[in-house]
Protein backbone atom coordinates (compact mmCIF):
# COMPACT_ATOMS: atom_id res chain seq x y z
CA UNK A 1 0.00 0.00 0.00
CA UNK A 2 1.30 3.47 -0.75
CA UNK A 3 0.54 6.55 0.93
CA UNK A 4 -2.24 7.90 -1.79
CA UNK A 5 -3.82 4.83 -1.13
CA UNK A 6 -4.09 5.17 2.28
CA UNK A 7 -5.39 8.68 2.70
CA UNK A 8 -7.75 7.72 -0.46
CA UNK A 9 -9.14 4.81 1.29
CA UNK A 10 -8.23 3.92 4.44
CA UNK A 11 -7.23 7.10 6.76
CA UNK A 12 -11.00 7.85 7.53
CA UNK A 13 -12.10 4.66 8.47
CA UNK A 14 -9.06 3.38 10.38
CA UNK A 15 -9.25 6.74 12.40
CA UNK A 16 -13.16 5.87 13.24
CA UNK A 17 -11.60 1.94 14.20
CA UNK A 18 -13.88 1.07 11.23
CA UNK A 19 -11.24 -1.24 9.11
CA UNK A 20 -11.74 -4.77 9.65
CA UNK A 21 -9.86 -7.97 9.03
CA UNK A 22 -7.47 -7.55 5.58
CA UNK A 23 -7.87 -3.85 5.70
CA UNK A 24 -7.10 -3.01 9.09
CA UNK A 25 -3.81 -5.43 8.88
CA UNK A 26 -2.84 -3.56 5.72
CA UNK A 27 -3.68 -0.21 7.00
CA UNK A 28 -1.66 -1.10 10.38
CA UNK A 29 1.29 -2.35 8.19
CA UNK A 30 1.49 0.99 6.43
CA UNK A 31 0.86 3.39 8.97
CA UNK A 32 3.57 1.05 11.26
CA UNK A 33 6.34 1.93 8.50
CA UNK A 34 5.33 5.04 7.34
CA UNK A 35 5.45 8.45 9.46
CA UNK A 36 3.95 10.73 7.43
CA UNK A 37 0.48 9.09 7.46
CA UNK A 38 1.00 7.88 10.95
CA UNK A 39 1.26 11.79 11.75
CA UNK A 40 -1.77 11.86 9.25
CA UNK A 41 -3.72 9.50 11.21
CA UNK A 42 -2.92 11.10 14.28
CA UNK A 43 -4.10 14.84 13.10
CA UNK A 44 -7.42 13.04 11.97
CA UNK A 45 -7.99 11.21 14.95
CA UNK A 46 -7.56 15.12 16.43
CA UNK A 47 -9.61 16.51 14.32
CA UNK A 48 -12.59 14.30 14.79
CA UNK A 49 -12.33 14.37 18.44
CA UNK A 50 -12.49 18.06 18.19
CA UNK A 51 -15.65 18.08 16.26
CA UNK A 52 -17.11 15.79 18.55
CA UNK A 53 -16.34 17.69 21.26
CA UNK A 54 -16.84 21.37 19.93
CA UNK A 55 -19.62 21.01 17.54
CA UNK A 56 -23.12 20.64 18.44
CA UNK A 57 -25.07 18.30 16.65
CA UNK A 58 -28.57 20.57 15.45
CA UNK A 59 -31.37 18.61 14.38
CA UNK A 60 -33.17 20.44 11.80
CA UNK A 61 -37.31 21.11 11.77
CA UNK A 62 -39.21 18.09 10.16
CA UNK A 63 -40.52 20.90 7.43
CA UNK A 64 -37.04 20.85 6.19
CA UNK A 65 -36.01 16.92 6.58
CA UNK A 66 -38.77 16.64 4.56
CA UNK A 67 -38.19 19.05 1.74
CA UNK A 68 -34.92 18.03 1.21
CA UNK A 69 -35.68 14.86 0.92
CA UNK A 70 -38.08 15.57 -1.57
CA UNK A 71 -35.64 17.68 -3.75
CA UNK A 72 -33.40 14.46 -3.10
CA UNK A 73 -36.19 12.12 -4.62
CA UNK A 74 -36.62 14.40 -7.81
CA UNK A 75 -32.98 14.49 -9.08
CA UNK A 76 -32.31 12.36 -11.40
CA UNK A 77 -31.59 8.72 -9.88
CA UNK A 78 -32.61 9.66 -6.59
CA UNK A 79 -29.47 12.06 -6.01
CA UNK A 80 -27.06 9.83 -7.77
CA UNK A 81 -25.55 12.98 -9.59
CA UNK A 82 -25.08 15.13 -6.64
CA UNK A 83 -23.32 12.17 -4.54
CA UNK A 84 -20.97 11.49 -6.95
CA UNK A 85 -20.20 14.97 -6.69
CA UNK A 86 -19.71 14.99 -3.54
CA UNK A 87 -17.41 12.39 -4.16
CA UNK A 88 -15.40 13.92 -6.25
CA UNK A 89 -14.69 16.78 -4.25
CA UNK A 90 -14.19 14.71 -1.39
CA UNK A 91 -11.16 12.90 -3.43
CA UNK A 92 -10.31 16.34 -4.23
CA UNK A 93 -9.53 17.40 -0.43
CA UNK A 94 -8.33 13.51 -0.05
CA UNK A 95 -5.48 14.25 -2.92
CA UNK A 96 -4.83 17.80 -1.37
CA UNK A 97 -4.15 16.08 2.49
CA UNK A 98 -1.95 13.17 1.20
CA UNK A 99 -0.19 15.64 -0.83
CA UNK A 100 0.80 18.11 2.51
CA UNK A 101 1.38 15.16 4.55
CA UNK A 102 4.04 14.00 2.12
CA UNK A 103 5.36 17.67 1.86
CA UNK A 104 5.24 17.58 5.84
CA UNK A 105 7.44 14.75 6.52
CA UNK A 106 10.10 15.38 4.13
Amino acid sequence: MNCQEYIERFLSAHADNELRGRERRAANDHVGGCGACRACLADERKLKELIRTRIRVARAPSDVRLRIQAALEETPEGGVAERKRLHQDADRLLRAAANQCNQRDR
